[in-house]
């Protein structure tokens, strides 16, 4: 019976001492206001007329194919062959008017389809790119809306998304979703 009466003992010891770990140290949520708040005493021009309207619910964030350069470099190059194309393509329109101007129009629209092939290349690369890219965890994100005064005193609402490192440290990014 003592014997039993000890392990429930222990037990019981063991579990006030996780109990007393997981209490004391913040929550990624907690952290995560904590921090926002420390972002707007720096930030806001006058501190001391914020008010709390909302936080959102903490989130992940991972990775996105929108973030490598070759992805980037291959959309940009679409666009732009694609501008050119249509430009191109409608110049064809224009000389089509003229009987005397049809090897314009000709060359005019082979060189938009050329610059439009062009750009269904790069759509191409980006589309791969995009469908092989894995995510991978790279933060926290949390939004956030409050009243504060602006720099001319008036009291206004703003609406903020916040994105942390992995470890909830600081804030790496901050976007405003009023723009």
């Amino acid at each position: 019976m003592k014997k039993h009466s000890m392990a429930i003992g222990f037990a019981l010891i063991g579990l006030g001492i996780i109990g007393s770990f997981t209490c004391c140290s913040l929550s990624n949520e907690k952290k995560a206001k904590d921090i926002i708040d420390h972002q707007l005493q720096v930030s806001l021009h006058d501190y001391d007329s914020y008010e709390l309207v909302e936080f959102g619910t903490l989130d992940s964030t991972f990775s996105s194919a929108f973030d490598l350069p070759e992805y980037n470099d291959a959309i940009n190059k679409a666009e732009k062959f694609k501008e050119q194309g249509i430009s191109k393509i409608e110049d064809a329109k224009l000389y089509a008017q003229f009987e005397s101007m049809y090897e314009k129009q000709i060359k005019y629209a082979q060189d938009g389809k050329a610059l439009l092939d062009s750009a269904m290349y790069y759509l191409k690369i980006a589309e791969k790119i995009d469908s092989t890219f894995v995510p991978e965890f790279v933060g926290w994100e949390m939004t956030h809306t409050f009243r504060a005064n602006n720099a001319n005193g008036n009291k206004v609402i703003a609406h903020r998304k916040y994105y942390f490192d992995k470890e909830m440290t600081r804030i790496v990014d901050e976007e405003n979703l009023d723009e």
